[in-house]
């Protein structure tokens, strides 16, 4: 659900060889720009078994078997969707549910992952709405047994709000311990920078314009060890037959996209699960509600593009 389109400036050295290899995981292409020394098939490997485990369109998969036992008490769960559940209801609580991963039924009757969409009847609206409460949802690791229920049967877990987030932080951890220094993660436009540019300075992100052409940027942020992720509406959308402009980023206190004078919100910090999240519930929360929410949050930093243009940047100088 989290839309960033970056440019990445980069410097040559012909000392260094490095290598950029993608593949098509959690519905977007992921592109892992490193050393050559790096031992991308593993990656690969161990970030598909993710997906498994966390994604909701994984028919088979960990999350998916949680999902369809809903309101049947207590499942185990592997250790991805544990810590991935356990992320996900942190930034629920911090947001006053703003990101909300009981949202999947929502999700699916918008129908714009599944590029079906179209504008809800209100009385199915109001039908979903009874059953996505994130309250619904609970963990517990009863000694070393990672455990989920859903105690509402009406209520699906989607966790595509910090998907790609918690991808980027797993490809980004496995780098590192097969000694990688230096590393750019592309995620479907959710970047995460392992240390510095190889040539020591620090990687170069540009904030893409909303609903501009692909790669306009105006502003542009430093960064070393930190990932920047963006929310904002200008990627999935559809216009309905009332000639509106609808988006994936739903408003789970009213079941619609969220509509409050913010075009993007770009999140900066160590961890790109975590920023993939505050930058969904900044763009619900608005301006001053999601500031806060930024500014509690220690190690973070916020750029808010107004539906005018305006940058608003949050703990951070541009």
């Amino acid at each position: 659900m989290i839309l960033l389109l970056a440019v990445v400036f980069t410097a040559s050295c012909s000392k260094y060889q490095e290598k950029t290899s993608e593949m098509i995981l959690f519905g977007t292409t992921c592109r892992i720009t490193a050393s050559d020394k790096a031992d991308f098939d593993a990656v690969w490997k161990r970030l598909g078994e993710l997906e498994d485990n966390i994604s909701a369109r994984s028919e088979q998969g960990d999350l998916a078997d949680l999902n369809s036992k809903a309101g049947q008490g207590w499942v185990e769960v592997s250790q991805d969707l544990y810590d991935s559940l356990k992320i996900a209801l942190d930034i629920a609580s911090r947001s006053n549910g703003a990101f909300n991963p009981a949202i999947g039924e929502l999700v699916n009757l918008w129908g714009i992952v599944d590029k079906h969409p179209d504008v809800p009847s209100e009385s199915d609206l109001a039908a979903v709405m009874e059953h996505i409460d994130w309250h619904a949802i609970e963990i517990k690791d009863d000694d070393g047994i990672t455990m989920a229920r859903i105690t509402d049967p009406g209520v699906r877990i989607d966790l595509g709000g910090i998907g790609k987030g918690i991808a980027a932080d797993l490809a980004v951890s496995l780098l590192r311990k097969q000694g990688i220094k230096s590393a750019l993660v592309n995620f479907g436009g959710n970047i995460m920078c392992l240390g510095s540019h190889h040539t020591g300075e620090p990687y170069r992100i540009g904030i893409q314009v909303p609903f501009a052409n692909r790669n306009e940027y105006k502003q542009v942020v430093q960064v070393i060890d930190q990932s920047v992720v963006t929310s904002g509406p200008y990627e999935k959308n559809f216009v309905g037959s009332d000639g509106k402009l609808y988006h994936h980023i739903i408003d789970s206190a009213t079941g619609y996209p969220a509509d409050n004078g913010l075009a993007s919100v770009t999140i900066i910090g160590p961890s790109s699960a975590i920023c993939d999240g505050l930058s969904t519930s900044c763009f619900v929360l608005g301006l001053d509600a999601g500031t806060a929410l930024v500014q509690s949050m220690e190690g973070y930093s916020a750029v808010f593009i107004l539906d005018d243009g305006t940058a608003v940047p949050v703990g951070i100088s541009l």
